[in-house]
């Protein structure tokens, strides 16, 4: 059932031949990369570069930057992030976040070619293709618009999740976990929103494996998909709560206070675009799923004062 919701055999059977893995990739980073030259070669500069390069600049006199006494009486800077400006200081913060951006094409793309093959035993090209233009736009997206900072933390997401996706049980499968914590602890300090999107997809991918059985006519089982998900179950959990416990902690030991406005308009885009993406997904349950805590998520931020606010956009 799976397969024929997810492209089936005889969709793209006859002339359509398994691409190899180079094509693969080859697929996933062209259109990355394409937008990030132009990105590069236009060198735009906004509001979020800015307070991406003030924090480069304050790690110049700090290993990373925890303090900043040139604005009022001072504020803490983790909140923001803290790989980043250590990671920009020796290398350049747009040559960091650009390479971010090719890892996170790689690294996305394979997890999805593996979820797809599991999923239906084969690749469907056009599907496949089309999700990394989508994929590459949107993260080309955020580098256009200067959120370099989370750029840089989808880069560590990506990892996690080919980690999770891509390892095999038995063999050195136990390194994996350790990976993952270590992978959702580094994203979460590189970009808390990134780290934050982590827990709210994990969580959402938990809930419809656990609610699979209970699918109705509508919803189509997940099948092996949602077995995959059960069995992983460890790696999803960890994924789900080390990044909401990393940043309890650094809300805690490093707080800011304020919150970002979330405008009635940004609410209703965010609303409208996850309704829209659950009905185009509607036999696919995990998209469904996904598209509800998403839905709960921005209701409850557009409520509660919060340093999210419309962030909550981005996912």
């Amino acid at each position: 059932m799976l397969t024929e919701n997810l492209g089936g055999p005889n969709e793209f059977s006859g002339h359509h031949k398994r691409p190899t893995t180079i094509g693969v990739m080859t697929a996933a980073v062209l259109p990355g990369l394409a937008s990030m030259i132009a990105w590069l070669g236009v060198a735009p500069v906004t509001g979020d570069e800015h307070a991406a390069r003030l924090r480069v600049w304050l790690a110049r006199d700090q290993w990373t930057p925890i303090w900043n006494m040139r604005w009022l009486s001072g504020h803490h800077l983790p909140g923001y992030g803290i790989v980043l400006p250590v990671l920009a200081r020796p290398f350049g913060l747009r040559s960091v976040a650009a390479i971010c951006v090719v890892i996170s094409c790689i690294a996305f793309g394979s997890a999805l070619e593996v979820v797809l093959r599991r999923a239906t035993g084969h690749l469907p090209q056009s599907r496949f293709l089309g999700a990394c233009v989508a994929l590459s736009v949107g993260l080309t997206a955020n580098l256009w618009s200067g959120r370099l900072t989370f750029v840089a933390g989808v880069g560590f997401v990506s990892i996690v999740v080919v980690v999770v996706v891509c390892s095999r049980r038995g063999g050195r499968r136990w390194l994996g976990l350790p990976v993952v914590v270590l992978g959702a602890v580094v994203a979460t300090l590189t970009s808390p929103l990134a780290g934050l999107f982590l827990a709210m997809t994990s969580g959402s991918l938990l809930i419809w494996a656990a609610t699979d059985r209970l699918a109705t006519k509508w919803i189509v089982p997940g099948g092996a998909t949602a077995h995959f998900v059960r069995v992983r179950r460890a790696d999803f959990v960890v994924a789900l709560l080390v990044p909401l416990a990393t940043i309890g902690v650094m809300a805690v030991a490093f707080p800011e206070g304020g919150s970002l406005p979330f405008a009635t308009s940004a609410l209703v885009g965010v609303v409208c675009a996850a309704l829209g993406l659950a009905v185009l997904g509607r036999h696919h349950p995990a998209l469904v799923v996904a598209s509800a805590v998403t839905v709960a998520s921005a209701l409850v931020l557009y409520v509660v004062d919060t340093p999210i606010g419309a962030n909550v956009g981005r996912l």
